[in-house]
């Protein structure tokens, strides 16, 4: 393996070991950051991307778009061409911009990926809403732990629900963060059942890290936009996305 792999990988792995801890200390990120800017000169096509990764985890969009952008015409074959649109649409997951992060998989064709990549995709749909879709590539390449992605499709279609209806849904709620300046979803997002004696909701919960006067102000502002969205009373019956304090 050449000098300049070395780097690259070793870099990388630093990267992956940090990608999924609750939370990543500023010194690390600022370490990680220098690092990625050393790579500049000798790989500008993984240094951007690593860039654009460790902006996502300060919840930095423009600098996780910009350095994406910069990566961009560097990208030479097909292969290199699947990474980068991965390690976007994960990047922007990051940050909340699920719809992006979708156009960022369309046109990959998941016959050629691994199954790791396949999941990676999966959480792509199911963030956004898509359990049908998400629930389909399941089947299709018999990924394992599906359990939930069914039974989320299976409650959707009990009420009639369509995946671009969901979306829409979950679209607005998290409008509503990006304006009070939230892009923190690395790991804050879950879904689940909720129910009572006599009924069960779908919740899309997103754990907030803000004080209870601004997520009360929040849950205002998401309940008039919905009031005043065309989605149907159906799904606003069954359908719930909650803001809960981080923590609790």
């Amino acid at each position: 393996m050449s000098e300049l792999a070395t780097k690259t990988n070793q870099l990388l792995e630093e990267i992956n070991k940090i990608r999924f801890m609750p939370k990543v200390d500023r010194f690390t990120l600022i370490r990680l950051e220098r690092e990625a800017q050393k790579l500049l000169s000798v790989d500008a096509l993984h240094a951007y991307q690593f860039l654009g990764i460790l902006a996502s985890f300060r919840g930095d969009v423009i600098g996780v778009k910009q350095n994406y952008k910069k990566a961009t015409n560097l990208v030479l074959t097909q292969a290199d061409k699947i990474i980068f649109s991965l390690n976007y649409a994960e990047s922007l997951l990051n940050i909340g911009f699920f719809s992006e992060s979708l156009e960022q998989v369309k046109d990959i064709n998941f016959d050629d990926l691994s199954s790791k990549m396949l999941k990676s995709i999966s959480a792509t749909f199911i963030l956004s809403g898509l359990f049908h879709y998400a629930a389909n590539l399941v089947r299709k390449y018999q990924l394992i732990d599906a359990y939930f992605t069914f039974s989320f499709e299976n409650f959707m279609d009990e009420h009639g629900i369509t995946d671009e209806q969901f979306q829409k849904l979950i679209e607005i709620g998290v409008s509503i963060l990006h304006k009070h300046q939230f892009f923190d979803f690395r790991n804050s997002t879950e879904f689940e059942f909720t129910e009572d004696e006599y009924s069960k909701w779908l919740c899309f919960v997103i754990k907030i890290d803000r004080s209870v006067d601004e997520i009360v102000e929040m849950k205002y502002e998401l309940a008039c936009a919905l009031a005043e969205s065309d989605l149907p009373t159906e799904l606003l019956l069954n359908f719930i996305v909650a803001y809960e304090i981080a923590g609790e």
